[in-house]
């Protein structure tokens, strides 16, 4: 599943507010959008997890089952490309599990 943020829409301050309220998200697997997002991946929880833009906040969608994203090295219609975040494309870096606070809030 991902967890698609969008700093245009808010996504970077609802984070850091859930991470606060919480403890911070793991490293994982990260794409760079091409709108100046971000894109975590993690493990599927083993649970069914709804696809759903602002499912836990203003700025950031949930791309779980039946869900889909775009992937690097596609473009953005900003003409950017999306790319791999430096040492955290999947060979470097495995998928970690969703965080028991995250699984909480998407069941």
């Amino acid at each position: 599943m991902v967890l698609d943020i969008d700093p245009r829409h808010g996504g970077d301050e609802t984070i850091r507010q859930l991470e606060a309220e919480h403890e911070p998200l793991p490293g994982t697997a990260t794409v760079l959008s091409g709108g100046g997002g971000r894109h975590l991946y993690f493990q599927h929880s083993g649970f069914t997890v709804h696809s759903g833009d602002g499912a836990l906040g203003v700025g950031l969608d949930i791309k779980g089952d039946g869900g889909s994203i775009v992937a690097p090295p596609s473009r953005h219609v900003s003409r950017q490309a999306y790319r791999w975040e430096r040492g955290k494309n999947p060979d470097a870096v495995p998928l970690t599990p969703l965080p028991a606070w995250l699984s909480d809030l998407l069941q």
